[in-house]
This record gives C-alpha cells, sequence and structure tokens, in this order.
C-alpha cells in the first residue's frame, strides 16, 4: 500500500493586459530558465495553508496563454483542441505526475516532456506569453487527506465549503470559478514579472493517482462504471 497520495492541480490565472491594451507597456513574456520556481513553492505552500499537511511539488514551466487559447479555440487560425480533456491541459497534468517522483527540492523537470504540448509559436520557453494555466503536485499522505485539503481550498477563493467526499466520487471535478487571492496573485506577478487579475480564477483537478478501491475513479478523476 502506498505511503501518499498525490493530485495534480492546475491554478487557472489571467494576465492583467490592462497596461498593455493602453499602449503604457510591451505584451509581457517569461524567460522560464530565470524563473524561481522554489519561489513558486514557497509562495503556494504559504497560500495554501489550510487542511491537513501536504507536500508541494512544482514543474519548471507553465502552461503560457497562447498555448492555452489556442487550445480552446481562442486564437483565429488555430484549431481547437479535439476533446475537453486537451482543452483543459489535463496531459500536462499527466504528464506532470508521472515524473513527480524525479523532483529536486521540490521541482519537477518536466520541460522536455512538455516542449511538444506548448503551442507552436511559443515553444521556446525563455522567451513565452505568461502563464495562464501555474499546474502543481499535492503529495498527501492518503486519498482522504488529499480530497481534505482540495475542499479546504476553496474559501480562499471565496467559494462556499463543500463535502471533500462528494468531490472525491466524481460529483465536482473541479471548483467553479472564484477570485484569486490579492496576496497570491502579487506573489505571482513578482515571479513571472507580469501582473495578474483577481476577479477570476479557476483550481482545476488536472490528475492524481489511481484512487482505493471502491471509489469509482480513474486516475484522471473521471467516474467509472455507475458510481458517481
Amino acid at each position: 500500500m502506498s505511503k501518499y497520495f498525490r493530485l495534480a492541480l492546475g491554478l487557472w490565472v489571467t494576465p492583467d493586459f490592462s497596461a498593455v491594451m493602453a499602449g503604457r507597456a510591451a505584451p509581457p513574456r517569461v524567460n522560464h530558465d530565470k524563473v524561481d520556481f522554489g519561489a513558486l513553492r514557497a509562495l503556494l505552500q504559504k497560500t495554501f495553508h489550510y487542511g491537513p499537511p501536504v507536500d508541494i511539488l512544482v514543474p519548471n514551466d507553465t502552461v503560457d496563454q497562447v498555448t492555452a487559447h489556442g487550445r480552446m479555440g481562442m486564437i483565429p487560425g488555430v484549431r481547437a483542441a479535439a476533446t475537453e480533456e486537451l482543452k483543459a491541459c489535463r496531459d500536462f497534468g499527466r504528464s506532470m505526475l508521472d515524473m513527480a517522483g524525479s523532483a529536486v527540492d521540490g521541482v519537477i523537470d518536466v520541460r522536455a516532456s512538455w516542449m511538444a504540448k506548448h503551442g507552436e509559436p511559443v515553444r521556446d520557453r525563455r522567451h513565452a506569453p505568461p502563464p495562464s494555466l501555474v499546474p502543481f503536485v499535492v503529495v498527501a499522505a492518503d486519498f482522504e487527506d488529499a480530497q481534505i485539503w482540495h475542499a479546504s481550498a476553496r474559501p480562499l477563493f471565496g467559494l462556499k465549503a463543500l463535502n471533500p467526499m462528494a468531490a472525491a466520487v466524481g460529483d465536482v471535478q473541479s471548483f467553479d470559478g472564484g477570485r484569486l487571492p490579492a496576496g497570491l496573485a502579487e506573489g505571482l506577478g513578482v515571479i513571472f514579472g507580469c501582473e495578474f487579475e483577481t476577479s477570476h480564477s479557476l483550481l482545476d483537478r488536472l490528475s492524481m493517482d489511481q484512487p482505493p478501491a471502491g471509489y469509482g475513479m480513474d486516475r484522471e478523476g473521471a467516474p467509472r462504471g455507475g458510481r458517481r
């Protein structure tokens, strides 16, 4: 029996382009070779401090705005991803989770694994658009602790608490849209060198370890069989 349970999550954020639209600034770019991912890990650990104790691992990359918008069909001339799973970037989460065991100082080297997943124009991660999705891995003592931790994060986004086991059996795949906490938005701005809006955010479950028998879900969190 495993002594831990891992949950791959994705924090959806919105870069603030108000200064760009007003002509006061150039579109921001992120050099992922220079991002302090250790600081990102510390920021997430500081922000998500409710619920059972967990460890947080971060990848050394993000899903940039162009990749995310292209998959959603929001860029003219770029075909939307073929499935809802790909639109939600859950393949990034599965890959990150598969490599989590190789993390060094809490940072997972996903750069080579993710390269082909990024949109064609933005595969140079030294000059990428700002992130729309910040993925990370939560390592909990067991499946129940992982679900309780996930549910405990909802109030941080201004959302009502829910029964964590309802989410665990597939009734709730992800959070409804909430607000990005101001402190988290500020911290992300320092780390990535651009501002982020606080008006909307989403914490989505991208993937997870295989749940214990009886919970009726696959590792992506989708219900199996008739149990829901």
